[in-house]
């Protein structure tokens, strides 16, 4: 799972993620509630499987598509989503700060 804790990743399509996951499973979720604003994109086996993006301030460009992660309607579920992960704010793992 990827979480993009500074919103510095959001600018990436969907497909772009299909490509750098290649064949394995990616999850990408990131969210800013100062806007509000939330991102998820869900890649396995080469294939995107989920896509939500919810923004309050463009809300043409929202969309949620995909069967994987359903309990996903609102940007509130992906903070939630992103909140819960236990790798987070754990001791284990590595972060990457660009």
């Amino acid at each position: 799972m990827f979480e993009d804790l500074s919103g510095g990743f959001s600018f990436l399509e969907a497909e772009q993620w299909r490509i750098f996951a290649q064949n394995d499973e990616v999850v990408f979720a990131g969210y800013n509630d100062s806007i509000p604003y939330a991102e998820v994109v869900m890649v396995q086996k080469g294939v995107i499987v989920k896509r939500f993006m919810e923004d309050c301030d463009m809300p043409e460009d929202n969309l949620n598509e995909g069967d994987a992660l359903p309990e996903i309607t609102q940007w509130t579920d992906a903070a939630s989503f992103v909140d819960g992960d236990e790798l987070v704010y754990s001791d284990r793992g590595e972060l990457l700060i660009f």
